[in-house]
């Protein structure tokens, strides 16, 4: 850590860019084509941070309804 921080305070790199795509033989002008939308999942629904749905009432914590955090104490 401390070989990349010397190198990066000494400023050797400061006008190189990555080049993310080059590499993988995709050309750079190539890239995501279409998106999917998922269906919206029910609004009362409520997700643990695992993902999982939770039935009931939940335990104290932290989960997520309508896209927003919400804590149970």
């Amino acid at each position: 850590m401390e070989c990349a921080n010397e190198l990066y305070e000494s400023g050797d790199f400061s006008s190189s860019q990555p080049d993310l795509a080059g590499g993988f033989g995709i050309p750079a002008t190539e890239g995501v084509k279409s998106t999917v939308k998922t269906p919206a999942k029910d609004s009362s629904e409520i997700i643990d941070l695992q993902g999982r749905s939770v039935t009931g009432t939940p335990r104290p914590g932290i989960y997520i309804q309508q896209g927003r955090k919400r804590v149970v104490r």
